[in-house]
Formats: structure tokens, sequence, C-alpha cells
């Protein structure tokens, strides 16, 4: 299997959504060129099953049957669809890889570039903007723009430290008003509020949020009083912003993110989310949660060397178990907050003896 464009190391996001494969990888190239089989892959039969980039299940929607045979015409993937392909080999073992035609962005191309403006844009909004849905994926580069998704579609970067989009102090750097999107692999900065989500379902994974004045991330009810839920933040890392992440009137799945240096880690107010298996460390205030949705579950966090771990204000009945608190605790630990003007406690009844591994 060949064709000319590289490897999207999104490893997080394909076991989430496809699962292992018999190797523990399951790749996923960024094509736009033809694919060609050749007998040097000593492939018996090829299976070619397309898959909705929307609709996240395993791909079971449609499937062919090609004989690889000497100077059989290549397929072409002229759609933005994700692709799989099953190997077979005379011995009978068999190796799936994924792959997904998709709008290339690289700052470096130009009008002398061949498609142009066709399937090759040098900014993230021209990509955006020239498609309903689909896939982007972003090359290697510092992209100083103002990036809005109002569609369903996945950004890819190439991987989180290389593919920068710098909001050069303005208000938001990246803004999501649609649903069912997934971000990954990028670096997203300088600006007032980093990322700004108005939408659910949508999936932030493996990018790097940091140095934003007020929020890394934000998710806040509407004016109209809509709130947003089933959003997944996941194997980022988010630094040096005020408040790390800002929650208000919605609610969302914080997991296995790295937390740090910030003036508060996470701020939930008047929210019902998931937060678990995340380090929460060197903050000034770890996590606060504020207001009369109280439901948030704290599960299985490292919070280690924050001037303080947790507080809380007018919530009773958020659960706290089996995080680390920076030390073994024998006893359950107690997080300190208010109710109005009395203090207040909340209670982890098994607190972890040592540091989760994530």
């Amino acid at each position: 299997l060949s064709n000319s464009y590289g490897f999207i190391d999104t490893k997080v996001f394909q076991n989430l959504l496809f699962g292992m494969s018999s190797n523990g990888e399951t790749p996923v190239y960024p094509i736009l060129d033809p694919i060609y089989y050749e007998l040097t892959s000593n492939a018996e039969e090829v299976d070619i099953k397309i898959v909705d980039s929307l609709v996240f299940k395993k791909p079971m929607v449609s499937k062919t049957h090609i004989k690889v045979m000497q100077n059989e015409p290549p397929f072409y993937v002229n759609k933005s669809s994700m692709y799989s392909t099953r190997f077979i080999t005379p011995d009978g073992k068999e190796e799936w890889i994924f792959l997904a035609s998709s709008m290339l962005v690289d700052n470096n191309y130009n009008t002398s570039t061949p498609g142009f403006h066709l399937n090759k844009w040098s900014s993230i909004q021209e990509a955006i903007n020239s498609i309903s849905d689909g896939i982007i994926y972003v090359k290697p580069a510092r992209y100083h723009e103002n990036v809005l998704i109002d569609k369903p579609l996945m950004l890819f970067g190439s991987n989180s430290t290389e593919t920068i989009i710098d909001g050069d102090n303005s208000d938001i750097t990246l803004k999501v008003t649609s649903d069912n999107c997934i971000i990954s692999s990028l670096t997203i900065m300088n600006a007032v509020i980093g990322v700004f989500i108005e939408g659910n379902g949508n999936i932030f994974i493996d990018n790097i949020i940091k140095d934003n004045r007020v929020n890394g991330i934000s998710i806040r009810e509407k004016s109209n009083f809509t709130r947003f839920s089933h959003n997944i933040l996941g194997f980022n890392k988010i630094y040096n912003n005020t408040d790390g992440i800002f929650i208000f009137q919605s609610s969302l799945y914080i997991l296995y993110n790295e937390i740090f240096s910030n003036n508060i880690g996470v701020y939930l107010k008047d929210s019902n989310s998931v937060i678990g298996i995340n380090d929460i460390s060197k903050n000034s205030l770890g996590i606060y949660i504020e207001g009369g949705l109280d439901r948030n579950q704290v599960i299985q966090n490292n919070f280690i060397d924050n001037s303080r771990d947790a507080s809380f204000h007018q919530c009773r009945k958020n659960i706290w178990l089996m995080n680390y608190w920076g030390r073994p605790y024998l006893l359950p630990k107690i997080i300190f907050g208010s109710i109005g003007l009395i203090p207040w406690i909340n209670i982890d009844p098994m607190p972890a003896s040592k540091p989760w591994s994530i």
C-alpha cells in the first residue's frame, strides 16, 4: 500500500473510536492521491469498508473484496470519508489500516502548488470554509489565525508540539459552534480564551492549550439558556492560563489530562461533569466547584504540589473518590469549602495511597 502523505499520530483517538488492531496500533493515514496495491504486499485479498467520517463505530457499512493482481488499477479516494483496509496473508494472518481522505493545510502552499484552493490550503480557516464536513490535516507550522469551526469535522495537526495556532493576543484562538467535531494534535495559544466551545459531543484529544490570559478552555451556557453536554477533553496538556478549564452551566468529561501551572486548574460553576484520571499539579488551586448543580464526580485524579488542592462553594453532593492528595492518607480526606457563609466539608472516603499512572 502506498501514498504520498504521512502518518497521523492520533493513536489515542483511534483506540477510543475503533479499538486496538491485532498488533496494538491502528495507524491512520491522510490521503489525497490514488492508492496502489502491489504484489510486494503479499496480501491475498483486501477488504475495503467505507465508514462515514462522522459516525464513530466499527467499520461495518459496506464491504468489497479485491484480488491483488499485477497491474491492478489504483482505487481513488475523492470523498472525505474514513476507509479501512484488511490485508489477509496466505498464512491467514490479517492486518488493518485505516485511511482518511483529507484537506491539507500548509502555510507554504501558494498559487504555484498543485491543487491549491482545491484540496490544499495555506490557512486553516480557508480549508474549513471549503467543506461541509470531513477531515482537515494541518502540517507543522505556526498559523496566526482566529479559527471558527461551525460544521462537524475532524481537525488534525501533524503533532501537538509543532502544529501551532497562535491567536496573537486576540479574544479567542479557536471557537467551536458545531456539534460532533474532533480536534487533535494542535497547540492552541495566546489569546484571552484559547478554546471556546458552544456545541455538544465534541472531542478534544492530545492538544496543548497554553499561555491564554483568562481561560485555556471555556464551555459556558449561551445567552438563550442553551446548555452543552457530552463534550470530551482527553489526553491534553493545559498550562499557563488563568483558569485551565472553565465550565459554566454545562457538563463534560475531563479525562487523562495534565493540568498544571494555572491559577485555577479546573473551575466548574453550575456544572455536572466527570473529572477523572487527571494530573492536576502546581496550580494555585487545583479544582474549584461552585453552584447549585452539585453532582460532579471527581475520581482517581492526582493532586500534587498545588498551593491548595480543592475547594467548593454552594454545593453539597459532589462525589470525591480515590483521588491521590499528594501523600498517603490512612483516614478519609476532608475537602474544605462553604455553603453561604458557613464553612462546610466534602469527603473523599477512599483516598489513593499512591499516584495513579496517567
